[in-house]
């Protein structure tokens, strides 16, 4: 699955959750959560998927479109009429979001809503994208959401350390990296510490200040290749979730 496409199980996943949970918001948010899931992929399969954008409809058109839910379903619907069936429940659902996220009472759902409503976004994302999203999958990711907020957030003092200097960030780790690792631990550790992506020649200076030297052309052809992963953005030098992911997953420790 793409690394754009994760976010969607994991937010029905998290919409679980949240309606399970013995908290007096949970099923509220959860909903929320969950529409917020099917509004994504609508947009996904018109801008990331399909690339529409330009071809079939204006950017401006395209624009305008978005501001509403309405507009934004039916114009999906008519390019994958496979969704025409669900389009009622996803309005009366829509508009259940709405009343729970903008009144100021504690309003709230039943959980069997929520679990509903997230049958009904599983069925939609396999109509959009051609790719089996069974129940079994909604659990997997339940059960490593679960696991993951159990464990609490990670650290990374234990086995990598960043801090700034002049302008640039400083990784440590005594963990053996090749050079993607390096890049990826460099990207992370400039996100986290300057809250933006680094410019080309911020990347290669940081490396170099963290004892990893790259001429520029490897430099290029490594975030090329990060980029054809899924790791690194094709906007900028800055990582994916699921480069996020990887970097958490190698090298930081729980804490």
């Amino acid at each position: 699955m793409k690394p754009w496409l994760t976010d969607i199980p994991d937010q029905l996943a998290l919409a679980k959750i949240l309606a399970g949970a013995s908290f007096s918001c949970g099923e509220r948010i959860g909903l929320i959560v969950s529409d917020n899931a099917v509004e994504y992929m609508l947009v996904a399969y018109v801008e990331a998927h399909k690339r529409l954008v330009g071809k079939t409809i204006t950017k401006s058109d395209w624009e305008n479109k978005k501001r509403r839910f309405e507009s934004l379903l039916d114009y999906v619907i008519s390019q994958c009429s496979g969704i025409l069936q669900y389009h009622d429940d996803l309005l009366h659902f829509h508009e259940i979001r709405n009343s729970l996220y903008h009144t100021g009472k504690p309003m709230s759902v039943r959980k069997e809503k929520v679990e509903e409503h997230v049958e009904l976004a599983r069925n939609v994302f396999t109509e959009l994208f051609g790719i089996a999203l069974t129940p079994a999958d909604i659990e997997v990711n339940v059960s490593q959401i679960h696991s993951a907020l159990v464990r609490g957030t990670r650290s990374i003092s234990a086995a990598v350390s960043f801090e700034k200097r002049n302008g640039l960030v400083r990784f440590s780790t005594d963990a053996e990296l090749n050079n993607p690792d390096a890049i990826c631990l460099a990207l992370y550790g400039f996100g986290m510490e300057m809250l933006r992506a680094p410019t080309f020649d911020e990347l290669r200076q940081s490396m170099e200040a963290s004892g990893v030297s790259l001429t520029k052309p490897i430099l290029s052809s490594r975030l090329y290749d990060l980029r054809r992963k899924g790791y690194v953005r094709n906007g900028d030098r800055s990582l994916t979730a699921a480069g996020r992911k990887y970097v958490q997953r190698n090298f930081l420790l729980p804490a």
